[in-house]
């Protein structure tokens, strides 16, 4: 009776550590980066999956490693397919005995297109449960564009523009609905929403974003 319960005990070890495992190598394959970070109009097209490398004149695949689908369960409880979205490691932002909070970077593929890619913010406990998750930046070409900037305290602001069709006929000037959300991540790892304001109204185009008209 002894040897069959140390056997159970053993079985179901391995099986916690092979658990433990598995969420360990899915974490450290994000990249630790120093914050501040900004992911705005400048810069976001250059994390599509197929990028323009002026000093060789060509396109090459993009920097960041695909999420194998054996992970995929750590993103979404959902069933995947790989022929239509390419999920990939990006930023890991908080790593403590608290929770992990890591940026995944969803891209939808469509006809070998790069016409939309998502930023999720997800926290995990410890032992890779996780405890929540935001979409905090991506575009949709012609339909959406959201960008984030994350301070040295992980505060989150992330604006989100809806294009809207232009009224009057009024083709020189950008409508869109703003939706800015304020976030930060609780000690357990909740994102939690502080504030959300919205407004529809035109705006001008600039190099990083979008600037209110008067």
């Amino acid at each position: 009776m002894k040897i069959i319960l140390l056997t159970l005990l053993l079985f179901s070890g391995c099986k916690s550590n092979l658990n433990d495992e598995n969420f360990a190598k899915y974490i450290e394959n994000f990249e630790s980066i120093d914050l501040p970070i900004d992911i705005n109009r400048s810069n976001i097209f250059s994390y599509k999956r197929m990028v323009f490398d002026k000093s060789d004149n060509r396109h090459k695949r993009s920097q960041y490693e695909s999420i194998s689908s054996g992970y995929h369960k750590y993103i979404t409880d959902k069933e995947t397919n790989a022929d239509y979205i390419d999920y990939r490691y990006l930023y890991s932002l908080v790593s403590n005995e608290n929770y992990y909070a890591v940026v995944v970077l969803e891209d939808i593929l469509e006809e070998e297109s790069d016409n939309e890619i998502w930023f999720t913010l997800l926290t995990y406990s410890s032992k890779g449960i996780l405890i929540d998750k935001v979409v905090i930046a991506g575009y949709k070409i012609d339909n959406i564009e959201q960008f984030v900037t994350i301070d040295e305290n992980v505060n989150i602001i992330s604006k989100l523009y809806e294009f809207l069709p232009p009224p009057d006929g009024d083709y020189k000037n950008m409508y869109a609905k703003e939706t800015i959300y304020q976030y930060e991540i609780s000690e357990k790892g909740q994102i939690i929403t502080l504030s959300s304001q919205i407004k529809e109204t035109k705006f001008l185009e600039t190099k990083i974003g979008y600037n209110e008209l008067k």
